[in-house]
């Protein structure tokens, strides 16, 4: 059977042009609650055995899958780092917060999560692989300590809480990683009356095509006739063989270990501190990764399809039921859910909703069009490619509503039936009727446009985006 797509949706109110949800308020906890979100950048989820029984089994990932409610579908909003984090820490969809491309950063006139807690008498730290997630962009802002360092300016009693960890091991960071620098952050935590929000990013799945020792340890020497350039290969700037991308997925698979290493570091840290049973655990990633090339689906950026835009979620704390979630679920839920697990009141609006209902059994949603976009990279003759010029309106948008999928960039269309074709290889959008109503689900969203602010990026930010291949 499928589905007429009913435009008067229960729940939503246009407001601004866009599609707002008011968060609604859970009394506070009991004991002061803990919140870790971690984001594992570039994690597929089909490589994860929660998701899919012929993945690899991850020891702490499993753990921890088994004490989360794990949401089957789960979307993120937009295909690349610096928009989809945009969305997870402000609870609103990339042309709304404004960090569009590289440089824009987070609007001013939206509160992040970090600040939204840090006024609620939270301590608020955070670790992260930089570049994208970096202060460029905005993402530290409501941070008593980012990166090991104390917010310039903060006059606070906040950077007492945790000496320790502030600059114990800054010319290690490295070499670490932001997972087992979290591990140093519970370690020292002192102050048991005091909630603390600890944010966690990595790129450790990201970047395997740097061919790290640690990969290289878990895998057999790479087959001859292997490019010495695989980053051109994934951004299309040469072509890659059968080799080359077999090569590739291995490398991929092996860095799942070294992330598994490090989550498992963070909940024995837990475990040993004593404070497994006051904190929520939320583990995101930003976007998904694509191994596809005679589809021409590979890399991330300049495509919305499922590979890129289905992410794995996984909340764990006090007072959650364990368990897997079909609700259709997006970034721009994280910050409104932790918000209300908090107690935390606000006045923001959010694009998002909050999925503490789902997370106490009571399993009864409306159904909701989830969004997601692109503004600044499209795929050209096999080449990704940068767009600086549309940062009002963005080069690509899909929208998931039950179980439709619809993509639009310009007079290109796009629309999949999941149930029948999850991977997406039929496009139906030239005969399926439901394409045109699909559509008008887009045009709820026009007239939002970001209110995003200037980045101003130092040389060595510009030269890392070159070389993790995202600028040219």
């Amino acid at each position: 059977m499928r589905i007429t797509v009913p435009l008067s949706l229960i729940g939503l109110s246009l407001i601004a042009g866009g599609l707002t949800w008011r968060l609604k308020h859970s009394s506070p906890p009991h004991k002061p609650l803990n919140v870790i979100l971690i984001s594992v950048d570039t994690l597929r989820r089909s490589e994860l055995h929660p998701y899919n029984p012929d993945a690899a089994t991850l020891p702490a990932l499993r753990k921890l899958s088994h004490e989360s409610m794990v949401f089957e579908n789960a979307y993120t909003t937009a295909p690349w780092t610096l928009p989809a984090h945009g969305s997870m820490f402000t609870g609103t969809y990339p042309d709304r917060h404004g960090a569009v491309n590289p440089a824009k950063k987070i609007s001013g006139q939206i509160p992040t999560l970090a600040e939204l807690l840090r006024a609620n008498g939270y301590a608020t730290a955070a670790f992260t692989g930089g570049v994208y997630v970096s202060k460029v962009f905005g993402l530290n802002r409501g941070f008593f300590s980012f990166n090991g360092r104390k917010t310039p300016g903060d006059k606070s009693e906040a950077g007492k809480v945790w000496p320790a960890v502030a600059f114990r091991n800054e010319k290690s960071r490295d070499k670490r990683g932001m997972l087992t620098r979290g591990e140093e952050f519970i370690e020292t935590w002192a102050d048991p009356k005091r909630p603390f929000f600890l944010f966690l990013h990595t790129y450790v799945v990201h970047d395997y095509f740097r061919q790290h020792p640690w990969a290289l340890k878990h895998l057999p020497d790479p087959p001859k006739g292997v490019t010495s350039d695989l980053l051109s290969c994934l951004v299309g700037k040469q072509s890659c063989s059968d080799q080359d991308w077999d090569w590739l997925h291995r490398l991929y698979r092996a860095e799942l270990l070294r992330m598994d290493q490090g989550l498992r570091i963070i909940l024995q840290a837990l475990e040993r501190k004593g404070l497994a049973d006051s904190t929520l655990i939320v583990l995101v990633s930003d976007h998904g990764e694509g191994f596809r090339p005679k589809e021409g689906r590979i890399h991330h950026g300049g495509r919305l399809n499922e590979d890129l835009i289905r992410i794995p979620m996984m909340i764990a704390g006090p007072g959650i039921d364990p368990g897997r979630s079909q609700m259709p679920v997006s970034l721009v839920d994280v910050t409104p859910t932790i918000l209300e697990l908090a107690g935390v009141s606000a006045k923001a609006r959010f694009d998002g909703v909050s999925l503490v209902p789902e997370l106490h059994g009571q399993k009864e949603y409306k159904p909701r069009p989830l969004y997601a976009m692109e503004y600044f990279h499209q795929w050209e003759g096999g080449r990704r490619v940068n767009v600086y010029h549309h940062t009002d309106t963005p080069l690509m948008e899909a929208v998931m509503y039950e179980e439709g999928w619809y993509i639009q960039q310009g007079e290109k269309k796009q629309f999949y039936w999941m149930d029948d074709d999850p991977l997406q290889t039929v496009n139906l959008a030239p005969t399926a009727r439901a394409a045109g109503e699909y559509a008008q689900l887009l045009n709820l969203r026009q007239g939002v446009t970001p209110t995003s602010e200037p980045a101003t990026m130092s040389k060595a930010i510009v030269g890392e985006l070159k070389s993790l291949g995202y600028i040219q």
